[in-house]
Order: structure tokens, then sequence, then C-alpha cells
């Protein structure tokens, strides 16, 4: 399980960092894979590590609080991701149709 997190940290990493240093990135539809990268980086660095050891020992130890809290930011950054998988969809069916 933590593997799956370092690597969704990390080949998000990249493709954020790819982004940023290549202008030639920087096109409508390519802002739609880097919301997508940024929500899935934050599925990884948050949410999979808080959920690690709430999975490996079936109790959560970290507090209400902290429970509330990771739920929010999973659901929001799950939702998030989701839609940002809808609207490059959309925008690839625009392409297609609409050339």
């Amino acid at each position: 399980m933590v593997l799956l997190a370092l690597v969704t940290i990390l080949g998000n990493a990249l493709v954020i960092l790819a982004f940023i240093l290549d202008r030639n990135l920087r096109h409508r539809s390519n802002y739609y894979f880097l919301n997508l990268a940024i929500s899935d980086f934050a599925v990884g660095v948050f949410c999979m590590p808080l959920y690690i050891p709430y999975a490996l020992t079936g109790t959560w130890h970290l507090g209400r609080d902290v429970c509330k809290l990771w739920l929010v930011v999973d659901y929001l950054m799950c939702t998030a991701s989701v839609f940002n998988i809808v609207l490059i969809s959309y925008d690839r069916f625009l392409s297609v149709t609409r050339a």
C-alpha cells in the first residue's frame, strides 16, 4: 500500500513538473490533465497515508477531528478526480466531433 501511495505521488509530481517546465504543454485541454494530476497528488499525499494504518488495523487511531478532515478531503479529491476525467472525456469528444 505504501508503494502504491509513493507511485501515485511520484507520477503525479512528474506530470505537474512537466507542465511547469515545458511551455508547449500549456494548452487549454492540458489544463484538465494538470487538474487531474493535482487532485490525484493530493490523494496520494494526504488520503492514502492516513488510510494505510486504518486498513491494516481496522481501527482509527488518529482522533475524531482528523477522521472528519480525512473524510472531507478524501471525498473532495476523489470527486474532483472523477470530475476531471469526465471533463477530459468531454473535451476529447468535442475535439473529435468539432475539429
